[in-house]
């Protein structure tokens, strides 16, 4: 069993491993809506539901 240190250490570190892989996440979906808003030839309509994500409120 692990002692108490290395619980919080491991707790930690989980946070920090999904913390990058929401952020690595974030970077692919801009790039794909990047690459989908610049292809478009004369008109580009975007349509959500519920609230803007950041990528798109910034």
């Amino acid at each position: 069993m692990f002692n108490r240190t290395e619980d919080v250490e491991r707790t930690y570190l989980n946070e920090i491993v999904d913390k990058l892989e929401d952020a690595y996440q974030a970077d692919v979906d801009r790039s794909i809506l990047y690459f989908a808003c610049t292809r478009a030839m004369h008109r580009l309509t975007l349509t959500h539901t519920g609230d803007l994500t950041s990528i798109i409120d910034s």
